[in-house]
C-alpha cells in the first residue's frame, strides 16, 4: 500500500506546472548536481559562450571531455530549453548545464535578488566574433599565423579555401590525402570506425567547396573536385572500416555532384565539354571500380548524359560492347545484373542518337532484362493490349523462376490485365496467392471478388489454412481485425502472448478480464527469466504498456506483488519503482 501511495503521489507531482527561470534555477536542481555545476563555473570550466540569436546560447564546458550546452531563454528569463551532449542520464539537468546557467546569468548581468537586469554593458563578456572585430588587421594576421603554426590542418584548409583556381584541385587532393594519412597513422595502416569520420574530414571540406563552385557556375572545377573526392574515397574502402556507411555516403554525394555538373554542362564551351567527358570516362574505366560496378555504371551513365558527338558515342559504344563480351563469359546472378545495367546504358545511348524506333526495337530484343520487360508491359498496357501483357508476364514468370520479387511483380501486372478484361476466376486465383504471401491489399480485392453468400466459406478456409501453420503470419491479425473477429484475436493472443502488447486496444473493451490475465501471465513469465538490469528494464517496459491496457490500480497491485516476490533483487526493485515515475 505504501508503494501504491508513493506512485499516486509521484504522478500527482508530475502534473504540477512550474517555471524554471535563470534567476531561480537553483530551486529546481538536485543539491549534488547544483554543487558540482557551481564548482565547474567557479573553477573556470566554462570556456566559451556564444549568443547566436537573442536568447539562444551555445556554451562550451570543459569536463572529463569537452561538452556543448545549448540554452534557449525567453525575454521573461524563463529557460525554455537546455540540452547537453554529455552522457549523463540520471536526471533532467546535468552539472554542465548548471555551470552554463551560472555563466549566462553573469553574462547577462542579472540581479539575483531582485531578478532585474542591470547595465548590459558593464563588465559584460564579449563573444569571439566581437573580440575579433576589435582587432587591428596586423594583430589578426599575427593571431591566425600563430594558430596555424599549432594546427597544420587548419593552415591547409585556409590555403585550400583561398588557393588560386588553377591550383585548387591539386591542393584539394593533397588535403584529402593528409586527413586520410592521419587516420592511417592512428590505426597503424588501417582506419577503424572510430577514426573514419576524422579521416574523411578533408574529403568533406573539398566536397563542400565543389558544391559551392557548382552553385556559382564553375562546372568544370566543381566536377574536377568531385572526381578528386570520389577517386580517393573509393580507394579508402580497401583499408577502412566503413560499417558506419560514412565513406559510402561521401562517395554517393560525389557521384551526385558529378551527375548534376554533367546535366548543366551545356554552358561549357566545346573544348571544356569534351575534357569533362574524357575525365569522367577515364575515371569510370579505372580498375578501382572492378569490384564496385554500381559506381562505375553511375559514372558511365553520366558519360551518356554528356555524350554529344559521334566520336564520344563511338567511344562509349565500343566500351559497353567490350564489357558485355567479358561478362557473358561468366554466369552468376551478379553477371546477369551487370549485363542488365550495361544494356540500359546502351538503350539510353540508342535513344539519344538513333531515335525512339530503334530504341524500341532494342527493348524487345532484350526482354530477358527485367527493366525492358517492364517497359514493354507498360507500353502494351497503355495501348490496351491486355492479352499481350499477360503473355509477357507469364513468359517472365517462367524465365525467372526462384526470383520471387520479380515473379510477384509480373503477377501484379497480370492481375491488372485480367481485371481489365474481366477474368474474375484468374483474379481470384492470383489474389488468393497474394493473400497467402501476406499482402493485405489483395485480401480486400479477394473479398470484393466474391458475393456476400460466397465470402463466409472463403474466409473460414482462409483462416483455417493460417491457423494450421506453426507460425501464424501477421496478415492473420489484420484479417481478424478487419472482420472484427475478437474471439479469434483473443485466441491468437493466448497462443502468442507477446502479441498482447500491440493488440490489447482491440480487446480491452469486450475482453478486459482476459487481457488482464494475459498481461499478468506474460509479465510474471518474463520476470521469472530476468536476471540482470537490462532484462529488468524490459519487464518494466511491458508493465508500462500494461498500465495503459488495464489501468493504474491493477498494475500497481501487480508491481507490488513482483516487489514482494523479488525482494532480494535490489536492481529489479529499483527498476520497478521507476515504472510510475
Amino acid at each position: 500500500m505504501i508503494f501504491a501511495d508513493m506512485c499516486v503521489s509521484k504522478l500527482k507531482w508530475e502534473r504540477e506546472v512550474f517555471t524554471m527561470k535563470l534567476t531561480n534555477f537553483e530551486s529546481y536542481v538536485a543539491d549534488v548536481i547544483l554543487w558540482r555545476g557551481e564548482d565547474y563555473y567557479h573553477s573556470g570550466n566554462v570556456v566559451d559562450i556564444t549568443e547566436y540569436e537573442n536568447g539562444i546560447f551555445s556554451v562550451e564546458v570543459e569536463g572529463s571531455d569537452d561538452y556543448t550546452v545549448e540554452v534557449h531563454i525567453k525575454e521573461s528569463n524563463e529557460i525554455l530549453m537546455a540540452t547537453c551532449d554529455c552522457p549523463y542520464d540520471m536526471g533532467p539537468i546535468c552539472k554542465h548545464q548548471v555551470a552554463a546557467f551560472f555563466a549566462i546569468r553573469e553574462m547577462r548581468n542579472y540581479d539575483i535578488v531582485s531578478g532585474t537586469e542591470r547595465d548590459q554593458n558593464a563588465n559584460k563578456k564579449k563573444n569571439l566574433p566581437a573580440i575579433l572585430e576589435d582587432l587591428e588587421k596586423d594583430e589578426l594576421v599575427k593571431l591566425i599565423v600563430e594558430i596555424c603554426q599549432r594546427d597544420t590542418m587548419l593552415k591547409k584548409e585556409l590555403l585550400l579555401r583561398y588557393a588560386p583556381k588553377e591550383d585548387e584541385v591539386a591542393y584539394s587532393k593533397k588535403l584529402i590525402r593528409q586527413y586520410i594519412d592521419q587516420g592511417l597513422r592512428r590505426g597503424r595502416g588501417y582506419i577503424d570506425w572510430e577514426n573514419i569520420d576524422d579521416a574523411l574530414e578533408g574529403a568533406r571540406i573539398v566536397l563542400k567547396n565543389a558544391e559551392e563552385e557548382l552553385e556559382s557556375g564553375d562546372v568544370k572545377l566543381a566536377v574536377s573536385l568531385g572526381l578528386a573526392v570520389l577517386s580517393l574515397t573509393v580507394d579508402m574502402i580497401d583499408y577502412a572500416d566503413d560499417s558506419s556507411g560514412s565513406v559510402g555516403y561521401v562517395i554517393e554525394r560525389s557521384l551526385d555532384l558529378i551527375r548534376d555538373g554533367a546535366e548543366v554542362a551545356v554552358s561549357l564551351n566545346e573544348n571544356d565539354h569534351a575534357l569533362l567527358f574524357q575525365d569522367i570516362w577515364q575515371e569510370a574505366m579505372d580498375e578501382r571500380y572492378d569490384d564496385w560496378s554500381d559506381w562505375r555504371f553511375q559514372l558511365l551513365d553520366t558519360c551518356v548524359t554528356l555524350c554529344s558527338t559521334p566520336e564520344q558515342q563511338k567511344v562509349l559504344e565500343d566500351q559497353l560492347n567490350g564489357m558485355l563480351k567479358e561478362l557473358v563469359k561468366n554466369s552468376s546472378f551478379y553477371t546477369a545484373y551487370n549485363i542488365g545495367q550495361l544494356k540500359q546504358l546502351q538503350f539510353k545511348l540508342i535513344e539519344t542518337f538513333d531515335g525512339t524506333d530503334k530504341a524500341r526495337d532494342f527493348m524487345y530484343e532484350n526482354l530477358h532484362v527485367s527493366f525492358f520487360r517492364e517497359k514493354a508491359i507498360l507500353e502494351q498496357m497503355e495501348a490496351g493490349r491486355y492479352k499481350e501483357v499477360i503473355r509477357l508476364c507469364q513468359e517472365g514468370e517462367n524465365l525467372e523462376k526462384g526470383m520471387d520479387g520479380l515473379i510477384n511483380k509480373w503477377k501484379r501486372y497480370r492481375y491488372e490485365a485480367n481485371q481489365a478484361i474481366g477474368d474474375v476466376d484468374e483474379q481470384r486465383r492470383l489474389a488468393l496467392e497474394f493473400v497467402y504471401n501476406g499482402e493485405m491489399k489483395y485480401y480486400v480485392e479477394l473479398k470484393r471478388l466474391h458475393s456476400s453468400g460466397e465470402w463466409p466459406d472463403v474466409l473460414v478456409e482462409l483462416l483455417r489454412v493460417f491457423e494450421a501453420k506453426n507460425y501464424i503470419p501477421s496478415i492473420y491479425e489484420d484479417i481478424v481485425i478487419e472482420e472484427k473477429m475478437w474471439d479469434k484475436l483473443l485466441d491468437y493472443c493466448k497462443r502468442d502472448v507477446s502479441s498482447i502488447l500491440r493488440l490489447y486496444p482491440y480487446l480491452k473493451e469486450e475482453h478486459f478480464n482476459e487481457v488482464e490475465i494475459i498481461f499478468t501471465s506474460f509479465i510474471q513469465k518474463e520476470a521469472s527469466k530476468a536476471n540482470k538490469r537490462s532484462h529488468y528494464q524490459g519487464v518494466c517496459s511491458i508493465i508500462r504498456k500494461c498500465k495503459k491496457a488495464i489501468g493504474e490500480e491493477s498494475t500497481v497491485k501487480l508491481v507490488s506483488e513482483l516487489m514482494r516476490i523479488y525482494s532480494r533483487r535490489p536492481a529489479f526493485l529499483d527498476e520497478l519503482r521507476k515504472c510510475f515515475y
